[in-house]
C-alpha cells in the first residue's frame, strides 16, 4: 500500500498517468465516429437494405383481397413475405371482434425468434402523443395554459416570449433541432432537457418539425409537476393501462429479445448499435425514448379512443381538426388520425378513425417511414372496409 502511494505521489508517474488518460480519451473521441462510419451505424444512418426493400415491393392495390378475416390474414402475410418486409401489423378487421395480427420475419439477423405482436421495438416519434396527453392533463387541472409563453419556463430561449405551449405542440415554434455532437449517453433527465435547450436553434414562430419541441414540453412537465418525466408517463399511461411490455430505454428487463433493424447483421454491430442508439435516445426526452410492442401500442390507442386517457368531452380540444394539421403528436388525414416514427432503422405507423374506432398499427425493421405509413394506411383500408370495393386513401 505504501509503495502504491509513493508511486502515485511521484511526479514522473503522475505525468505518465495523465498522458495515458489523455491518450485514451482522445483515441476514444477519434475512433468512435470512424468505427460508426465503417459499420454503417451513426447519426446520419440510411439503410441500403431499406432502400432495396422499397424498390422491390409490389403494389398492394393489384391484389384481390378477401373480406373473410382468416383468408385476409393469410393474404396479408403472404404479401409481407413475398416482399421480404420484416413487419408486424395489428389491426381491427370487419367481421371480427378480435384484432388481426399479421407478421413476417425474424426479430434480428442473429435470432430465429419470429416477429409477432409482442416483439419489442423502439417506437421513436410515436412517443410524442404520450407527452401531449400529460400536457393536456395539466391544462385540464389548470396548471398550464396553451397560450402560456415558454419564457416562463425557459427565460433564455430567443423569442421565448412569443413561443407558446401551443406552438410546441403544433411544431409552429420555429425551433429547430440542434447539431447534437454528444458522444456519451446523458442519463439525468434534467441534463437531457438542458442539453437540448442549449443546442437548439430558435427562430421566429413558424412551422418546422422538431423533436426539440417535445423535449421542451417534457421539461415543462417536470417543472410543473415536480416529478420526473418518466414518473409522469408511468403513472398517467403505462400503469393504468397495464402496458407491461412498454419501457423507457433505461428500464428494459435483462434478457428481453429486442427487435434489431435489418442492417445490424452481427453481434459486433449490435454492440455498437446499442451504444449509439442509447446516446441518441438520451437526447430525445419526450420525443423518442420508449420501447414498446405492437400489441401494447394498439391497446394504448384503443384506450385513448375510449376516453380513458383524455375525457371524451375534451376530444375537440385534443385532436387535430383540419386536414394535414399536426397537433399533440397526431396528423389529421382525410377523416382519420395518423402518425409515424423513424429512428435508426425502426419505422412505426398507425391510423385510427375517430368515429368507428377502427385502427391499424404497423411496426417494421427493414422499411422506411413514408412507405411504412402508406402500408399502414393500405392495411387499414383493406381490413376495415364495409363493402367489396376498396376506397384507397390518398398517398403520403
Amino acid at each position: 500500500m505504501n509503495n502504491l502511494l509513493n508511486i502515485i505521489k511521484n511526479k514522473k508517474y503522475q505525468l505518465v498517468l495523465f498522458a495515458l488518460i489523455t491518450l485514451v480519451l482522445i483515441t476514444r473521441w477519434l475512433l468512435i465516429p470512424v468505427i460508426n462510419n465503417a459499420i454503417n451505424i451513426g447519426d446520419t444512418w440510411q439503410s441500403k437494405a431499406s432502400e432495396q426493400a422499397i424498390a422491390k415491393v409490389k403494389p398492394i392495390q393489384k391484389i384481390n383481397f378477401s373480406r373473410k378475416p382468416a383468408v385476409l390474414q393469410a393474404q396479408l402475410h403472404s404479401y409481407l413475405a413475398q416482399n421480404h418486409l420484416n413487419a408486424v401489423a395489428v389491426t381491427t378487421v370487419t367481421g371480427s371482434k378480435v384484432p388481426m395480427v399479421v407478421a413476417n420475419g425474424n426479430i434480428s439477423n442473429f435470432s430465429n425468434d419470429k416477429l409477432d405482436e409482442n416483439s419489442v421495438f423502439q417506437i421513436a416519434s410515436i412517443q410524442k402523443i404520450f407527452t401531449a396527453i400529460i400536457i393536456q392533463r395539466l391544462i385540464e387541472e389548470g396548471e398550464l395554459n396553451l397560450r402560456t409563453p415558454i419564457d416562463q419556463f425557459y427565460p433564455n430561449i430567443p423569442y421565448g416570449n412569443k413561443i407558446t405551449v401551443w406552438n410546441l405542440l403544433t411544431h409552429t415554434s420555429g425551433i429547430v433541432d440542434g447539431n447534437y455532437k454528444k458522444i456519451r449517453e446523458i442519463t439525468n433527465e434534467q441534463e437531457q432537457v438542458d442539453y437540448v435547450r442549449q443546442h437548439l436553434i430558435s427562430t421566429r414562430p413558424h412551422y418546422v418539425y422538431s423533436s426539440a419541441n417535445f423535449s421542451l414540453l417534457a421539461g415543462i412537465i417536470m417543472q410543473v409537476t415536480n416529478q420526473s418525466y418518466k414518473q409522469n408517463v408511468t403513472e398517467d399511461i403505462l400503469q393504468p393501462l397495464g402496458l407491461n411490455n412498454t419501457y423507457f430505454y433505461q428500464d428494459i428487463p435483462e434478457g428481453t429479445n429486442l427487435v434489431y433493424p435489418n442492417y445490424v447483421k452481427t453481434h459486433i454491430q449490435q454492440a455498437f448499435f446499442n451504444y449509439d442508439i442509447r446516446k441518441q435516445m438520451s437526447l430525445l426526452i419526450g420525443a423518442g425514448q420508449i420501447y414498446s410492442t405492437p400489441a401494447d401500442y394498439f391497446e394504448f390507442l384503443t384506450a385513448l379512443m375510449e376516453g380513458k386517457l383524455i375525457p371524451k368531452k375534451d376530444f375537440p380540444l385534443f385532436f387535430p381538426v383540419h386536414n394535414h394539421d399536426y397537433y399533440n403528436g397526431l396528423y389529421s388525414f382525410y377523416g382519420n388520425y395518423q402518425a409515424g416514427g423513424s429512428q435508426s432503422g425502426y419505422n412505426l405507423s398507425f391510423v385510427i378513425n375517430p368515429i368507428t374506432h377502427a385502427q391499424t398499427v404497423v411496426f417494421s425493421s427493414n422499411y422506411m417511414l413514408i412507405p411504412n405509413k402508406t402500408l399502414a394506411s393500405e392495411i387499414f383500408v383493406i381490413a376495415n372496409r364495409k363493402t367489396k370495393t376498396i376506397h384507397w386513401l390518398p398517398q403520403y
